[in-house]
């Protein structure tokens, strides 16, 4: 996970859920290593339109013709985001000038509806899916398999959470040897089982490791683990990193 403690200027890392967990004794948890993992059949996803905006909050409304917002959706500050990063939000719907959109806030799945003043819209047809219990991350554009990668996962404790979520940011250039390895990718999702992780929310994140042994096992404190070469290798294949759809099953 990213935690509070990635300094701005230095970007050393002590980052959320994601960290340095014990390692469980796994027994039968360990990935299969001679059965090969199901291709995926299904039809890809639409492309996602993503909206991004300059503002450090953003106000968001239970409805378009509410007179009051609900909820404030703020930038994250040194440690959660790359400081030149903006908001980002994946649109759900649209109506008269407001958007249903995504939100990168707790609980996990919220929606809510934006203004579309101001904000820059495009369009990806990336998308990244995990399966836990194959311990895969996949990267397509469209129904193109571009990396196929085994992952760590959530430790029984610190499970990492299913659901539907979006890349927020890219953090890299901090201190090495790290514990989240040379990249970490933020996504919109947020451990369920943690209240707060190293000074601030227990954001979910896909990020590298020095620890390739841990690789096909649940020793995290909720992230995604991805060997050193292979987050590199997904980092180089994300020309636009916010608003990546993330699908995470069990």
């Amino acid at each position: 996970m990213l935690g509070a403690g990635l300094a701005a200027a230095a970007l050393a890392v002590t980052v959320a859920s994601c960290g340095h967990a014990n390692r469980p004794d796994l027994g039968g948890d360990a990935a299969p290593t001679t059965t090969a993992a199901p291709t995926t059949t299904t039809a890809p996803p639409a492309s996602a339109t993503v909206v991004t905006t300059p503002a450090t909050s953003v106000p968001v409304f239970a409805h378009p013709d509410d007179p009051e917002p609900t909820l404030t959706v703020d930038k994250p500050g040194p440690g959660l985001q790359a400081p030149a990063d903006p908001l980002a939000f994946v649109v759900e719907d649209e109506r008269d000038g407001w958007l249903e959109v995504q939100l990168p806030v707790r609980p996990n799945g919220s929606t809510g509806w934006i203004s579309a003043d101001g904000l820059q819209e495009s369009t990806t047809d990336l998308h990244i899916e995990v399966s836990l219990s194959w311990y895969r991350l996949k990267l397509f554009d469209g129904d193109e398999l571009l990396l196929d990668a085994p992952v760590a996962v959530g430790a029984d404790a610190t499970p990492t959470p299913t659901g539907t979520f979006f890349t927020t940011t890219l953090m890299q250039g901090y201190a090495q040897p790290s514990p989240y390895g040379v990249a970490a990718i933020g996504l919109s999702g947020f451990s369920e089982v943690l209240d707060s992780f190293g000074g601030g929310p227990p954001q979910i994140a896909i990020h590298g490791t020095y620890d390739e042994g841990a690789i096909g096992s649940r020793v995290s404190n909720g992230c995604i683990r991805l060997a050193n070469e292979d987050i590199t290798a997904l980092v180089a294949a994300l020309p636009q990193h916010l608003g990546v759809p993330v699908t995470v099953a069990a």
